[in-house]
């Protein structure tokens, strides 16, 4: 069900998503491209804290994910009750 994906993908992924809000966001570096906004993306926004797959998935079902106990599928939109973590 779940895809592990490569750091390299996860990254390429990101600037992909950040270029498609550029219309509308401000810049980030302007004018750096490549390696060089690649790194400074790298320094700059790194995450505090980083959750293993079970920590994550827990937070995601518990909080992240939940709205008064239900959960809403990305794909289809529909939405189901979450009382606990699927396994």
């Amino acid at each position: 069900m779940f895809r592990h994906r490569s750091s390299k993908t996860l990254w390429s992924e990101l600037v992909l998503l950040l270029g498609s809000f550029s219309a509308a966001a401000q810049p980030i570096h302007p004018g750096k491209t490549g390696a060089e906004l690649e790194g400074l993306v790298r320094a700059e926004y790194r995450p505090t804290t980083v959750l293993g797959y079970v920590p994550a998935k827990r937070r995601m079902f518990t909080s992240v994910d939940n709205a008064g106990g239900r959960i809403r599928l990305i794909y289809s939109g529909d939405t189901h009750a979450s009382t606990t973590v699927p396994t």
